[in-house]
């Protein structure tokens, strides 16, 4: 694997893929997730030589579902920075923006499916940690309900705010790791009935907004109320 972005931490050599959902699919773990036999290190040199025992439990139902491991990814250290920035191991760089963040700090796993390294990663997300490189990257990542899918076996920066998350290049295959994070069908979308606030003026920006930014939110609101 070329890693031009520093995406990955500890690449991995790919093994063979189980059957299932997911089977084929290559797949990069943040490296806030432990995963048995392969050095796990939380982004922290303290955890420079640390291989664990046992692998997290979201990570293992990606597994057990056919993915295939190709890395764990770059992250700031102990998950405590949105910038991309490890004084340990280096900054990850943002393939879709050059010399833009990543964001962080899932900033690894949104690096190495924008760069077309894997298929698939495993994130977490505590304030915006996968929906801000998801973003910045051009990806795609949903922050799962808090709770739902089990945390067990991640290093904790603030267990009652702390979610694990599907993250890829497209709904269709995030909405699928959901489903098997989750262990659970994907509900049928539905915006029927529901209802869309839009402040007219948001408090705190002023006017000097750029007229694009500000009438983007109302073609928003045009094609919800389309899908019923």
């Amino acid at each position: 694997m070329s890693d031009l972005f520093n995406a990955f931490i500890t690449p991995v050599e790919p093994g063979g893929a189980k059957p299932g959902p997911l089977s084929g699919c290559t797949l990069a773990i943040k490296d806030l997730f432990d995963t048995a036999g392969v050095r796990t290190t939380y982004g922290s040199r303290l955890y420079g030589e640390h291989v664990p025992e046992r692998t997290a439990v979201a990570a293992q139902r990606l597994l057990d579902a056919g993915a295939v491991l190709v890395g764990k990814t770059h992250l700031p250290e102990f998950a405590w920075s949105v910038l991309g920035l490890n004084p340990w191991y280096g900054t990850c760089h943002n393939p879709a923006v050059p010399g833009k963040t990543t964001g962080g700090s899932s900033s690894g796993s949104a690096a190495a499916l924008a760069a077309g390294l894997c298929d698939l990663a495993l994130g977490s997300d505590t304030g915006c940690s996968i929906r801000l490189p998801s973003a910045a990257c051009g990806t795609v990542g949903l922050k799962s309900q808090w709770g739902l899918i089990p945390m067990e076996g991640a290093f904790p920066l603030c267990p009652t705010l702390d979610t694990a998350g599907p993250m890829g290049t497209s709904v269709a295959d995030v909405a699928l790791m959901w489903s098997v994070l989750a262990e659970r069908p994907v509900p049928e979308p539905s915006l029927a009935d529901l209802t869309v606030g839009l402040l007219r003026r948001p408090p705190g920006i002023g006017d000097g907004r750029p007229t694009e930014t500000s009438d983007a939110p109302e073609g928003w609101v045009a094609d919800l109320e389309r899908l019923g």
